[in-house]
């Protein structure tokens, strides 16, 4: 999972998308094309912003456990893997709290997309700790989640 000193400009764009601040933390995801850029704020849950899908879900441990957002409204199908990780994540004490992350990829739209996404929120939470994980690390995190609406592992 390196860490980027020259990042792609469009995950420096989806980025503005989400706040006006510089991301914190900038990884390629090992293993895929998907690049992620985060950081912590003030404020509540995990923003994930998709910009090759162009969609947002905001979700808390809470909302994330009925696969829900924090208003109440269904995650979208994109999402649901990687709220069911912040769930893994956190039972490992590697969540960020009030986590925003956007994420740019070259993947292709589906179930391998929704992977990889779930990927690059693990390859951020290890990267906020200094650790650098390569794919089969991600890998296991991911591979805890079980019954998410058919998209697991690829």
């Amino acid at each position: 999972m390196p860490i980027l000193s020259d990042p792609p400009l469009r995950l420096l764009v989806a980025f503005q998308q989400v706040t006006d601040s510089p991301p914190q933390w900038l990884v390629a995801v090992d293993g895929r094309a998907m690049w992620a850029a985060a950081d912590c704020q003030a404020g509540r849950g995990c923003l994930l912003y998709a910009h090759d899908l162009g969609g947002k879900a905001h979700f808390d441990l809470r909302s994330a456990r009925q696969q829900r957002t924090i208003t109440g409204r269904p995650l979208p199908a994109w999402a649901r893997l990687s709220a069911a990780t912040a769930l893994v994540l956190d039972e490992m004490s590697l969540l960020l709290p009030s986590l925003r992350l956007a994420m740019v990829g070259d993947e292709p739209v589906g179930a391998r997309y929704s992977h990889a996404l779930a990927l690059g929120l693990v390859a951020i939470c290890y990267a906020a700790q200094g650790v650098d994980a390569a794919l089969p690390q991600l890998l296991a995190v991911v591979g805890q989640v079980r019954g998410v609406g058919g998209t697991g592992p690829l």
